[in-house]
């Protein structure tokens, strides 16, 4: 797109650039995605025990399919929503809005971006030895409410960065 390739830092971050805004004292940066400038700054995902990344079972599945949904009633209270929040750091706040429900903090915390799981076990035979999923120190985490029930629900994120910037997301997820 826009003949900018697209690439996927080991933590899980676009490729991009940083703009930095400084006003007296006080000064701001703000992440730019190269390969699309209006792109939000959380990724979404599902991390559910049943979504083993093992090759046999990335095979079976189209990309981003293990991620997203629809997911078993059985499965909720085993599956967490992912946000890797590209802007984060130790004083942001994430917040999760499951089904119309208030809005409730995520848990901050390190551990590898599943979406990069699955994009390098994907690629795994054409991708260097050396280049593989790294931990991640803007993630957060959230196991999903079992009061979801079947049927279709709209997962909001809001996110506010080190600088009071907000940003928001959302996913839609079918319980079947």
């Amino acid at each position: 797109m826009r003949g900018i390739p697209l690439a996927l830092a080991t933590d899980g971050s676009p490729n991009g650039f940083h703009i930095l805004s400084v006003d007296a004292s006080r000064a701001t940066t703000r992440l730019i995605p190269a390969h699309d400038p209006a792109a939000s700054l959380l990724r979404l995902v599902l991390d559910s025990q049943a979504h083993e990344l093992s090759p046999e079972i990335l095979h079976e599945y189209r990309p981003g399919a293990l991620l997203t949904g629809p997911l078993a009633a059985a499965q909720l209270a085993s599956t967490r929503l992912v946000v890797n929040f590209f802007e984060g750091g130790p004083n942001s706040v994430v917040e999760l809005s499951a089904g119309g429900a208030p809005f409730t903090r995520m848990t901050h915390t390190t551990r590898m971006d599943p979406f990069v799981q699955e994009v390098y076990g994907r690629n795994a035979t054409v991708r260097k030895p050396w280049v593989k999923p790294e931990l991640s120190s803007h993630i957060w985490q959230a196991t999903l409410p079992l009061s979801l029930g079947r049927g279709t629900h709209r997962l909001d994120v809001r996110a506010t960065d080190e600088h009071g910037g907000a940003h928001a997301a959302f996913l839609v997820l079918e319980v079947i």
